[in-house]
């Protein structure tokens, strides 16, 4: 009876998730410096080419947003943190100095290829997930207040590494590299766009797989170990997954913040903790609030266009901001 309940309770709110983003993205395709009608579309070949472009943008940006949102779901049940964010735990700051190093590397040595950009800002995620995991290690355990400090100074250090880096080569290898670092959903190149799609595809269905072992986590690992779950197998492949979504998210648009902590959260209030609600449920909501955000970012100061990571920046800043000041020790219900 349960398994059926839940069923037919997803279908429904993950239908109705559904059906706003594709609204969201029918009325964004229409806005933008460019004004187009859907008359427009129809007779003139021009605002035609236009909606095509930023429909392909738009798309991007609901690819970006799911990621991170599922990547954000995964790191907050295996770390029992309702606030563990890729952005907060500097895992998209190591997924921004590994790209940007293979884009300098890569121009020296002359290499170029679909698999390189997202696996360098794996390894840079990677390496930012084990800096934080051993700062904040107090006798083998994690507290969430040593793991939110940890994330921040790991964070700061990885992102003044690569601001280092820009400084480095601005004038001869990173030009622009600033604007897209702040978040950017410019077209990228079809190969890229397409090997991420094929590896966010992957990687959310092997994590909607782990349902229940998310369940269990987020329950505590004494909970997980008695229904018989491999607890540090089962969290070290999650991180690696979670690390990989947010690693190809990057290396699309770079460093936006904060869409891993705002959506499961709010999401985990309606799916009551439910993985096989949320991680669907997530990826469409991350979906809506960055093609959302990609609006706001297009039309606000048009024709003049605001980094997309301003925008979810200056949102989720507030909402993390209003949890802390909520609950000072905030535990899963």
């Amino acid at each position: 009876m349960e398994k059926i309940y839940i069923k037919k309770r997803g279908f429904l709110f993950n239908g109705i998730l559904l059906i706003i983003l594709l609204g969201v993205i029918v009325c964004a395709g229409f806005l933008g410096t460019v004004s187009i009608s859907f008359k427009g579309i129809l007779s003139a070949d021009t605002e035609r080419v236009i909606f095509m472009l930023r429909l392909k943008r738009i798309l991007l940006g609901a690819l970006v947003g799911g990621m991170l949102s599922v990547s954000g779901v995964i790191f907050q049940a295996v770390l029992r943190n309702p606030l563990a964010d890729p952005y907060i735990l500097g895992v998209s700051s190591g997924g921004g100095l590994g790209v940007v190093l293979a884009t300098v590397l890569g121009s020296f040595f002359g290499y170029s290829g679909v698999f390189y950009l997202p696996l360098s800002g794996f390894l840079g995620s990677l390496m930012s997930v084990f800096m934080v995991k051993y700062l904040a290690q107090v006798e083998g355990r994690i507290p969430p207040q040593n793991l939110l400090l940890s994330g921040v100074v790991v964070g700061v250090i990885l992102t003044n590494i690569l601001i280092f880096i820009v400084w480095l080569f601005e004038d001869k290898l990173l030009r622009g590299i600033i604007w897209w670092l702040l978040g950017n959903l410019e077209v990228v190149e079809n190969s890229l766009l397409l090997t991420s799609t094929l590896i966010g595809i992957f990687s959310i269905g092997f994590s909607f797989l782990f349902s229940r072992e998310l369940n269990a986590l987020s329950l505590g690992e004494e909970e997980a170990i008695s229904l018989g779950i491999d607890v540090e197998k089962t969290k070290r492949l999650l991180v690696y997954v979670a690390s990989l979504l947010t690693a190809t998210a990057v290396s699309l648009c770079g460093i936006v913040g904060f869409v891993g902590l705002i959506v499961p959260h709010i999401l985990r209030f309606f799916s009551r903790n439910e993985h096989r609600l949320l991680i669907p449920s997530s990826f469409l909501g991350g979906a809506i609030f960055i093609v959302i955000s990609d609006t706001l970012a297009r039309t606000i100061l048009s024709p003049i266009e605001i980094p997309i990571g301003i925008i979810t920046a200056f949102i989720g800043g507030m909402v993390f901001i209003y949890l802390l000041q909520k609950k000072k020790k905030i535990v899963f219900k």
